[in-house]
Formats: C-alpha cells, structure tokens, sequence
C-alpha cells in the first residue's frame, strides 16, 4: 500500500494512477471557498507527510464554486459575521479557559494593526500602531525603543 491510501485519506488515485486533493474531501471544499473569497486562479495545497511533501496546484473550478456558494453565503451570514460583530464565542474576561497575550508597552491584547520587533529576542515582541505612533508600516527592519537603547 502506498503512503497515500494509508496514510492521507484526503487523496486519491485518478485513472491513470496520478495523486490528487480528493474534490469531496473538505479540504477541497474550503480551498475552493476560499479561492472564491480571495478571487483568484489557483491556490497551492501543501501536505507534509512523514515520507515527503505533496504539493498540488488546485485550479479555479467556477461550477463546483457557483454549487457551494449558498452554503458560503449561509455559513458567513449564521456564524462567521456574527462572531465577528458580538465576539460571543470569546471568553469571558477573568475566564480560564483562555488567558490573551499582553503586547506592547501598554500591556493590552492584540488590537488593530500591530507592527514586530526585528530584535529576535525583544522581550515584548509586538506592539500597537497606536502606542508606536506609527500610521504606517515602516520600509525595512523596525526595532522598538528599548531593542534600540540595548544595541
């Protein structure tokens, strides 16, 4: 038996014995999405596996696309938009189950557009545009105060 019918049940063998991404696996399914969303021709699929990697280019399929659209269009409007405008599924603040990562010299969650240290060993390593006051990305490397004060 081969790596691929053993071990990677996502793929299958076409008549003339090439490995492809199976198109009713739902790997195919979220990569056609979301070449849809993105609009564009083709999307890479990439799988490690412990003998080598596979590597399939996946081409637009605009009649798979136009079927699955409803359940795009139904799956963002039930779940993915009203998770983004009500965090619901976001614990509860002092909640164990998930404690956030304090960034920047604020000591504040990850929020809007944040910029990284280049200092691999910066010990706050991400901080908020805001704080920086930064409004745009800076063109090369950027380091943060204390990363410069310490070079």
């Amino acid at each position: 038996m081969s790596l691929y019918q053993t071990q990677c049940f996502f793929l299958q063998r076409d008549t003339t014995g090439e490995v492809h991404l199976s198109t009713s696996h739902k790997y195919y399914y979220q990569i056609q999405g979301q070449i849809a969303v993105c609009n564009v021709k083709f999307c890479d699929f990439v799988c490690w596996t412990p003998k080598g990697i596979f590597i399939e280019r996946i081409l637009r399929d605009n009649s798979f696309i136009d079927r699955i659209v409803p359940q795009l269009q139904l799956f963002f409007s039930r779940y993915l938009l009203p998770e983004l405008l009500t965090h619901s599924l976001e614990p509860e603040p002092g909640s164990s189950t998930r404690t956030k990562k304090l960034h920047c010299v604020c000591q504040k969650p990850q929020s809007g557009k944040m910029i990284g240290c280049d200092n691999p060993d910066c010990k706050i390593e991400w901080f908020h545009y805001n704080c920086m006051g930064i409004k745009r990305a800076p063109k090369g490397k950027w380091y943060c105060s204390n990363c410069k004060k310490n070079n």
